[in-house]
């Protein structure tokens, strides 16, 4: 009886599923980039032609085909916004009894770099394009509780030195962005805002080598840019993280994010917190010559505490003002307290190596720097060729509080004391303000060419003092030979214009950006200052050229340049120990450099290129005596001559089984530097090289491991020169909880081989430094999200405050 009940039943489902189904239809789309090539992954919408308000989405394959079923008679069109293509807004078309199945045109994305070579397939860790290096974050296990700064020392030709100076390739003075926004701060505060910024918050990061003019000329060795994690949700989406690691400290980052997306608004916050407990020892042989005989040296043992605070947040919202106009607005928030804690001990010998008296410097420098930014943003599309106009207006302020307290004891060979102790009390306030206005409007001009073109106008103050007391604190008497009074302004206002023509299979692209620099200092202190106004042209031309369909020739050059940071052309003292202090140089100039790159690509299995830039002023960190005071060292910044890099890098990608792929790369190349400093003359030939390997092991669906190991013969940076190093990290990276959480386990620098070594030479001087710092550690990390499924319709502009913030300290 009861199958009996069953077979009516099931005729009515099937006659209502027949009735139902004359009165809905069914589309078809496939997905291809511009070499006609299938993209998966890429997220589609069918919306209403009427008001664009979406019905259904899906997601391609990877063969780039999806479909939309049971489509309800009426009115459509398919709407694409897919990070890294232009948006893509299909003609309508009907569905109704005579037109049920609609199988639309290939859709052909336009990549927002026409140089683009896509990679398909499951998101690799790194991806190789012909005119950047893309390294996932989200992919990697070994990024687990790590920060910023961690994915960056895990990345291919990626070297960060003893003073946190970051290297590309080999090439100093690289611009770092963060979601297009340049942070204008000196390498340590940049260093202490990476190493704050969980790397759970970040999506990608891209290496672009050789810019187009469309982005600011600061950044001679290329960019880095930090793309943070977006709304890619449609409805209500809440993740939560938390994560712990273990080296010399502890290490933890944890943090929440929730958006709200519906069809005129995507509201979206986030919140992260993070501790870095660190330490750095270091050891210091400084030898001081008269006649290149040894007139007197020192040895210095440093035991650096680094303990990092960070605290940020961001609110903000797109409107969704017509299918074609986003109006956005987003506010940044953040807090570091970072307080540096340091014992040193130095002993003095004289000419004949005999221990003469030694002295112990305790001190602490705790810093709190509060940073928040605004930025309103416009987004308007003109129509479906890709036409469109985006503005945005950006205001940032930083503002630091410092103290330096230094206690100096001086002792003889026996232990006893050699005199009073000194003390030193410092208060180092510091403000900047950033605003900026920016304007981009990118069109096609018929069906082979395209043109960019835009301006840029930003305006920064900043104000800096410092004020040291002979004593524990601001009672005692000032120091007026150490403090001092600093205000810096700085207007640049830049314009930009770009045009690409596609001949058969080849692109051309040819830019000219056109910046001018106004900028005025005040040492008030002293009186002194300075003045610039300088209008400055960098051009910029690209060829690439499709051989066959598997290989692409490239070939660029440009001229670009890097601009002091504000902290570089800052005068002040800051002292370490008796013997050793760092000040900025207000008289550092800009240095300019001009880059040739050929390049080639097959099968996206590997990348070639060759690469000349020559540099002149080249600006670079320096140690050296100063003259007339015995035993005292200072480090700054001066500009030497000329510096030439010949260099070649190589990247392959090759999977050995379903189960295990390796992402290779190397770079090879002479630096040679030509200057004159303190009467040393110095013209250095080095070669060098380093080698990177990523292996990727997919255990199942829910289990994937990453084992990567790197090496460097050595870096080169005029009168330093850091010998060679390496590291190997491991880890694991788990789907649980029906795929909405994600575990990772990681171990970083297993054998703690991470090490700084590195020599100073000079004619009267010579210093050999070694450094190990907490590089090794295990960590493990939980990543929890529920919600609605992926979209990609929300604009999250980068705003145009983009050379300044590299400028300036911050924590958003």
């Amino acid at each position: 009886m009861k199958h009996l009940f069953f077979i009516p039943l099931i005729g009515l489902i099937s006659i209502g599923s027949a009735v139902f189904a004359q009165n809905t239809g069914k589309v078809d789309v496939i997905i291809i980039d511009q070499q006609q090539k299938p993209l998966g992954e890429i997220f589609i919408e069918l919306v209403r032609a009427k008001d664009s308000t979406m019905v259904q989405y899906t997601v391609s394959g990877q063969d780039g085909a999806a479909e939309f079923s049971n489509v309800a008679k009426g009115r459509y069109a398919i709407y694409v916004a897919q990070t890294g293509f232009k948006n893509y807004f299909s003609s309508p078309f009907i569905i109704d009894s005579i037109h049920p199945l609609v199988t639309l045109p290939a859709i052909r994305l336009q990549a927002n770099s026409l140089n683009e070579v896509v990679v398909m397939g499951k998101t690799p860790v790194i991806q190789h394009y012909a005119d950047k290096t893309v390294v996932n974050v989200e992919q990697s296990p070994l990024n687990a509780v790590g920060s910023a700064y961690d994915v960056l020392q895990h990345s291919p030709g990626v070297l960060i030195d003893q003073n946190d100076n970051i290297s590309l390739h080999g090439k100093s003075n690289v611009m770092v962005m963060i979601d297009g926004r340049i942070t204008p701060m000196s390498s340590t505060d940049l260093a202490n805002l990476l190493k704050g910024m969980p790397a759970e918050s970040i999506e990608k990061i891209e290496f672009i080598t050789n810019p187009s003019a469309k982005y600011d000329a600061n950044g001679t060795a290329g960019i880095i840019n930090i793309i943070l994690k977006k709304n890619k949700y449609v409805g209500t989406h809440v993740s939560i993280n938390a994560g712990y690691s273990q080296g010399i400290y502890p290490k933890s980052n944890d943090g929440f994010s929730i958006s709200k997306r519906t069809k005129k608004f995507n509201l979206f916050a986030n919140y992260n917190y993070s501790y870095r407990g660190a330490a750095n020892a270091v050891t210091l042989q400084s030898n001081y010559y008269t006649n290149a005989q040894l007139a007197s040296a020192t040895l210095q043992n440093e035991y650096l505490r680094t303990p990092v605070q960070t605290n940020t947040a961001r609110i903000g919202t797109d409107f969704f003002a017509s299918d074609k106009t986003t109006i956005g607005f987003i506010a940044d928030g953040g807090t570091r307290f970072f307080n540096p804690s340091e014992t040193t001990t130095t002993y003095v010998y004289n000419g004949l190596d005999a221990l003469q008296s030694y002295n112990i410097t305790n001190s602490t420098n705790p810093n709190t720097t509060y940073n928040y930014s605004g930025n309103l943003n416009m987004k308007h599309t003109f129509d479906s060729t890709g036409r469109e106009l985006l503005v945005n207006i950006d205001y940032a302020n930083y503002h630091s509080k410092g103290y330096q307290n230094i206690l100096i004891n001086y002792y003889n060979l026996d232990g006893t004391s050699a005199g009073s102790p000194v003390n030193y009390y410092g208060y180092l306030p510091g403000n900047l303000s950033i605003y900026s206005f920016k304007a981009d409007y990118d069109g096609e001009l018929g069906k082979n060419s395209k043109l960019e073109t835009g301006i840029k106008s930003s305006y920064v103050t900043t104000d800096n003092s410092v004020m040291v007391y002979d004593g524990t604190d601001a009672s005692a008497p000032v120091d007026t030979t150490q403090s001092n009074h600093f205000i810096y302004s700085e207007n640049i206002n830049a314009g930009y214009l770009t045009y690409t023509k596609n001949i058969h299979k080849a692109s051309v692209e040819l830019g000219m950006r056109t910046e001018q620099t106004i900028a005025n200092g005040d040492q008030v202190t002293t009186g002194q200052t300075f003045a610039h106004n300088i209008i400055q042209l960098f051009p910029n031309i690209s060829i690439n050229d499709s051989l066959t369909k598997d290989n692409q020739l490239g070939l660029s050059a440009s001229r670009r340049i890097d601009r002091p940071t504000y902290d570089q052309l800052n005068p002040f003292r800051i002292y370490v120990n008796p013997t050793f202090y760092l000040q900025g140089n207000p008289y550092l100039i800009p240095q300019s450099a001009y880059s040739l790159q050929l390049s080639d690509t097959y099968k996206d299995d590997y990348s070639l290129s060759l690469t000349y830039t020559h540099t002149t002023n080249a600006i670079e960190t320096v140690i050296f005596p100063i003259p007339g005071d015995q035993n005292i060292v200072q480090q700054t910044e001066e500009n030497l001559a000329t510096y030439d890099y010949y260099g070649a890098s190589l990247s392959i990608v090759h999977q050995f089984a379903k189960w295990w792929d390796i992402n290779a790369s190397a770079d090879a190349y002479l630096s040679h530097y030509e200057a004159t400093l303190s009467n040393s003359p110095l013209n250095t030939n080095r070669f060098l090289f380093d080698a990177f390997g990523m292996n990727n092991f997919t255990l199942n669906k829910k289990l994937s491991a990453e084992v990567t190991a790197s090496y460097n013969s050595g870096y080169d940076l005029g009168y330093l020169y850091i010998q060679g190093s390496w590291w190997a990290a491991v880890g694991v990276k788990m789907s649980i909880l029906k795929s909405k959480g994600t575990l990772k386990l990681n171990a970083n620098d297993i054998f703690w081989t991470n090490t700084t070594r590195g020599t100073t030479t000079f004619n009267t001087f010579n210093q050999a430094v070694f450094v190990r710092r907490d590089t090794r550690y295990v960590g493990v990390s939980f990543t929890y999200s529920f919600g609605r499924s992926p979209s990609s319709q929300s604009m999250h502009s980068k705003g145009g405050a983009e050379e300044e913030k590299k400028r300036a300290g911050s924590t958003s």
